[in-house]
């Protein structure tokens, strides 16, 4: 059996001293610096979640602006190649037009050369004829 006596009080009045000591001085501070940690650790993981959020939204920004100047590149380089193409096609045009004034200058100049070709020709075949004229009225042997 259990006997109440003077000890048992005190040592009841000790634990109750020291229960209400520790809620006050160490449970109570050590709560606070739970809870305090608890909130720096929320205030950073908010702001972590923040940061995230706006790395995000970086990111997408500059997705979006490499895509624009991806399309801008390609319309640009669209753009050259067509250029290029028709400057291109103008030099051969302007090439294949000097080309045809040449030609026309060359059978010109041929047609010229011929003709006075076609008349000396002429004239040649004219005399012979008459020299082969002559000689069969004389009746010479031509060879």
């Amino acid at each position: 059996m259990i006997s109440i006596n003077l000890t048992l009080l005190i040592e009841l009045l000790l634990f109750l001293f020291f229960f209400i000591f520790a809620r006050k001085y160490i449970w109570k501070p050590l709560l606070q610096t739970i809870k305090e940690r608890e909130d720096y650790f929320q205030r950073k993981e908010n702001e972590i979640e923040k940061k995230i959020q706006k790395a995000k939204e970086f990111r997408d920004e500059y997705k979006n602006s490499l895509e624009k100047a991806q399309k801008s590149l390609d319309s640009r380089i669209d753009n050259t190649i067509r250029n290029a193409y028709i400057q291109q096609r103008a030099l051969i045009e302007q090439e294949q037009k000097k080309a045809h004034e040449q030609l026309i200058l060359f059978r010109n100049e041929l047609e010229k050369q011929f003709c006075m070709n076609n008349t000396e020709i002429q004239t040649h075949v004219e005399t012979l004829t008459e020299k082969i004229i002559q000689c069969l009225i004389q009746q010479k042997r031509i060879f």
